[in-house]
């Protein structure tokens, strides 16, 4: 592809084709991510490599227990902030 805005244009167009189609979207970590299929909290994590001991999830404005992360099926229009815990000095 060309420039900057032919690669922007075209995402935009590809996202809101996939959302047309059906497909799911939630917001994580302030960017848009389309829910491909139907999914619990915890196999999304996984599947993204998260370690679930070194990270805190809120979902729409609360925050999840661990324990209840299996029990969380992600929905259109769910906002994650998922962050991790760091060690320093």
């Amino acid at each position: 592809m060309g420039s900057t805005t032919e690669r922007v244009l075209t995402r935009f167009v590809l996202f809101f084709v996939k959302t047309a189609q059906g497909s799911e979207k939630m917001k994580v970590n302030g960017t848009f991510e389309l829910l491909e299929k139907n999914q619990n909290l915890y196999e999304y994590l996984t599947e993204r490599d998260f370690d679930l001991t070194k990270i805190a999830v809120e979902r729409n404005g609360a925050i999840v227990p661990k324990v209840q992360y299996e029990n969380i099926n992600l929905k259109d229009e769910d906002t994650l902030e998922i962050v991790r815990f760091v060690g320093g000095g």
